[in-house]
């Protein structure tokens, strides 16, 4: 695993070639493969059982520690949450557990996060997670087939899914990057609203072991963006996209005060 001053040089890289989607932390965790048979949807007594004791003895600490003592975690705008009964959630993902700032925020709902394949962890840390909602995506046709009805079934049962449409983690960066279609492909496909969610930060005026500033978090819920009514699936999936980047890239400049641009980048937004 890099340090935090290797991982902002291969965002700093990245930003030379215009390639804003990359992985910059060379992350290689001991993981499962995905296979048909992940629970994407947990029918059986004992897991509903196995998970709920997971997080009330350890996915819930650990939620609760980190947002109040290493984010220190302020959710703004929570009141959007009840303007939608399911949602996909998106989340620009700049922290290796920001994940847990949108379990904090949206608790006493029911919150799933999509996380790459790489995420189906062993250990202890591997079962909180998959306690806690998160489910691997697959390029396994069979797989993807399971998760697709999986997204589904908890959009009709009133669930939250969180996708990070950026893809790579890039630590503490402010500004929005490009999205990959997918989040809007699902919301687009299950006719359900897209609730744009931004990490924004303020600073603690502490630094940390490698002399770099630490960074408090705040989790900006904005207001949820909507499906048009005659739009094929591929142009909603589009216009979501498009709508969802410049919500949050007018919230990063109402927020920083500065101008958004993206260094050598020559793609769409």
């Amino acid at each position: 695993m890099a340090t935090k001053r290797e991982v902002l040089h291969n965002i700093e890289e990245c930003e030379k070639k215009g390639t804003y989607n990359d992985h910059v932390d060379p992350f290689h965790p001991d993981s499962y493969p995905v296979t048909v048979d992940f629970p994407y949807v947990v029918t059986t007594k004992h897991l509903k059982a196995k998970y709920f004791l997971t997080n009330l003895f350890m996915g819930w600490p650990l939620v609760i520690s980190d947002c109040k003592f290493n984010q220190h975690l302020k959710v703004i705008g929570k009141e959007n949450i009840k303007k939608c009964k399911s949602a996909i959630l998106t989340c620009n993902h700049v922290y290796m557990f920001d994940s847990l700032a949108v379990h904090y925020a949206f608790r006493g709902h029911k919150t799933y996060e999509i996380g790459a394949e790489f995420n189906n962890l062993k250990g202890k840390l591997g079962k909180i997670m998959r306690a806690g909602g998160m489910l691997p995506i697959s390029m396994n046709l069979k797989v993807l087939r399971k998760f697709d009805k999986a997204v589904t079934y908890h959009m009709q049962h009133d669930s939250y899914m969180l996708f990070f449409p950026e893809q790579g983690m890039w630590y503490n960066y402010e500004k929005p990057r490009p999205f990959k279609n997918g989040a809007f492909h699902y919301a687009a496909k299950n006719n359900v609203p897209i609730l744009p969610l931004y990490i924004t930060f303020r600073d603690s005026g502490k630094f940390d072991k490698e002399g770099l500033p630490i960074k408090y978090s705040n989790l900006n819920i904005l207001e949820p963006i909507y499906p048009k009514t005659g739009l094929s699936v591929a142009e909603n999936t589009e216009y979501l996209r498009k709508a969802n980047f410049k919500v949050v890239k007018d919230f990063y400049e109402n927020y920083y005060h500065k101008k958004y641009e993206l260094k050598n980048y020559t793609g769409e937004f």
